[in-house]
């Protein structure tokens, strides 16, 4: 996985700078110029869903945590070459995006009055007889994703322009979970959970003046993904951890809406909502996950609503 990083990230950077020398050929009428944008706001999720507690009586219901609310930053370099072209004319805008999504912190306490606890007694039929009162549980997660967007406009020359590209993409998901009766915190369950995501979307994008400085932008993307889980998961303080690892693979599917208001020839601001849904993610389910299969990673859909704020800079070259 760490090569098809490299690789990602070596073939998006080379791309953006192989028209730097065209300065001194281009003429007015060229558009070739590089371009900084960073992007910041409130993130909220749904879905994902930690089980932390399964309660015994009065019936098999499951106490669950997820990380729902948060923020999240990109930092994008971006190369728009209208007149000259990108990778021999095929490409006419190539951005290289980095984001990290902290999801938050869920946590639960006194949620239940009997609940099991790794150290409890197992009559053969997965019923404890240990009870437990005041029980704390918290789930915490966050993203990391770099990756490439090589774009086609459907006409060079329009000012309200269609685009269609493909974007290859990196992530790394970390979630850590805790959960234990406050009246006996060494006896607990923790877990850390890292995973790596790959794949493509297919995007397509519009903008569209409504003034000559303000446009409105729309976005469609949706595509796949595989990946590695790895996690571990520890009971109590006279158990080792065990190991888990599962490779698992899902759809993912973006919708954004937003407003652009340029500034001036080379700086613009931009208010922008985003939803971004991933069909599975991993997690470590304590609720599901009796022994034996306490370290089984299960996966579950994940969305994301996102609202902020992006400011773009264009730092040089020729800009129309």
């Amino acid at each position: 996985m760490n090569k098809r990083l490299s690789a990602l990230t070596i073939a998006a950077a080379a791309t953006f700078a192989l028209p730097a020398v065209a300065d001194e050929t281009m003429t007015s009428n060229d558009v070739d110029f590089f371009y900084a944008e960073i992007e910041g706001g409130f993130a909220f999720f749904d879905g994902a869903g930690v089980g932390l507690v399964h309660v015994l009586t009065p019936s098999d219901e499951i106490v669950s945590a997820a990380a729902d609310t948060g923020w999240s930053g990109t930092v994008t370099l971006g190369h728009v070459s209208i007149e000259n072209g990108i990778l021999n004319g095929f490409v006419d805008r190539a951005e290289m995006w980095f984001t990290y999504s902290d999801q938050g912190k869920d946590t639960i306490t006194d949620v239940v009055t009997l609940a099991f606890l790794p150290s409890s007694i197992n009559d053969g039929n997965n019923n404890y007889s240990q009870t437990a009162n005041d029980y704390a549980a918290s789930v915490e997660r966050d993203y990391f994703e770099v990756g490439a967007r090589f774009q086609h406009y459907a006409d060079q020359n329009a000012s309200d322009k269609m685009i269609w590209g493909l974007e290859p993409f990196v992530g790394f998901m970390n979630e850590s979970t805790r959960a234990f009766p406050t009246n006996s915190p060494t006896q607990f369950r923790v877990s850390e959970l890292d995973a790596t995501l790959a794949g493509v979307l297919l995007s397509f994008e519009g903008e569209w003046h409504v003034h000559d400085r303000t446009v409105w932008f729309a976005r469609a993307a949706a595509g796949g993904y595989f990946g590695e889980a790895d996690a571990t998961v520890a009971f109590d303080v006279a158990v080792n951890p065990d190991g888990a690892s599962r490779s698992f693979g899902g759809f993912r599917g973006q919708l954004a809406l937003g407003l652009t208001q340029h500034l001036t020839a080379r700086t613009a601001v931009s208010l922008v909502g985003r939803l971004d849904y991933f069909s599975d993610v991993p997690l470590i389910n304590f609720a599901e996950n009796t022994p034996p299969e306490r370290n089984r990673i299960d996966t579950d859909g994940l969305v994301e609503l996102f609202v902020g704020v992006n400011f773009k800079y264009v730092f040089a070259g020729t800009y129309q």
